[in-house]
């Protein structure tokens, strides 16, 4: 029996136009991928199957080093497992798997050096030789959903300084988190803003392995095109502070986002190739036991 796991649909971001589907499936315990260019409505069952997944690029190596999660996990606990949908044939040897454990390796170092605006790690939880998920402390909301929930309700300059307060502590120990946004900052019972999501996470100077952030969160220079600066340097996640806070007082908005996105990259004709945005979800992309990261 498949189990459809994501369906994404590609769009061509300076033609607007319609790209291919994208369906991530599972079938006795392998993950598989279809790329199917038609808008038509696709079943499932009848998908030819391709070649698996192969498990050692999305699943990480057990190392006996690692943290273990408490067991039975807590309550108050999320656990972020890997992205299957950003898993390529080929990404220059950085597969998920080894993504997922460079942010293993992070939270690992963070744990030793917490600050109450970095998230609380608890571990990881295991599956055999593998590393099953990343256990994390659960959070109330997102910044992303608290704006639009109660936008003036809302200490902006308490979540700022708390916010700057985060990322000065992380660059205080050599590190840029790169991917500074609303929906990677939550915020706790008590407003209280907490950065979580380090897989985008460098040591100042390296080379990115994922790309320059997040459209609207990154200046686009930064992201696209061969020019493209690929580094973890500060100023990434101090430019992202900056349009949080305009966010915060509702002059950022997701029409500017992609306004200023498009300009450039008509300005600059950048072959940004393909853009996918999540059409149907039957199961979290990185997530397990929901929460609202």
């Amino acid at each position: 029996m498949r189990e459809l796991i994501l369906e994404l649909t590609a769009y061509d971001w300076i033609e607007n136009h319609f790209v291919e589907q994208c369906i991530y499936w599972k079938e006795d315990g392998l993950f598989f991928r279809s790329i199917y260019r038609s808008r038509d409505t696709v079943d499932l069952d009848s998908l030819p199957k391709p070649d698996p997944i192969p498990v050692e690029d999305i699943r990480a190596l057990w190392h006996e080093d690692l943290t273990v999660a408490p067991s039975p996990l807590p309550e108050s606990s999320y656990v972020k497992v890997p992205d299957i949908t950003t898993w390529e044939p080929d990404f220059g040897g950085w597969s998920v798997s080894k993504r997922f454990f460079a942010e293993v390796e992070m939270l690992e170092f963070l744990r030793k050096h917490p600050h109450p605006n970095i998230c609380v790690y608890f571990g990881c939880s295991r599956d055999g030789n593998y590393i099953e998920g990343i256990c994390i402390q659960r959070y109330p909301r997102t910044l992303k959903q608290a704006v639009e929930e109660n936008r003036e309700g809302l200490d902006r300059e308490a979540i700022i300084a708390g916010l700057t307060a985060g990322i000065e502590h992380l660059h205080s120990l050599g590190l840029v988190h790169c991917d500074i946004k609303p929906q990677n900052i939550m915020l706790d019972e008590n407003n209280v803003p907490v950065i979580i999501d380090f897989g985008s996470c460098e040591r100042e100077g390296q080379a990115m392995v994922k790309g320059g952030g997040t459209p609207g969160w990154a200046k686009p220079s930064w992201m696209y095109g061969p020019n493209s600066i690929r580094v973890a340097f500060k100023e990434k996640d101090l430019y992202a502070i900056g349009l949080i806070e305009k966010y915060l007082k509702g002059e950022w908005s997701i029409e500017e986002v992609n306004n200023e996105d498009r300009e450039y990259l008509e300005s600059a004709r950048v072959d940004l190739g393909s853009h996918s945005t999540e059409k149907e979800v039957s199961h979290s992309s990185g997530a397990r036991d929901g929460g609202a990261e």
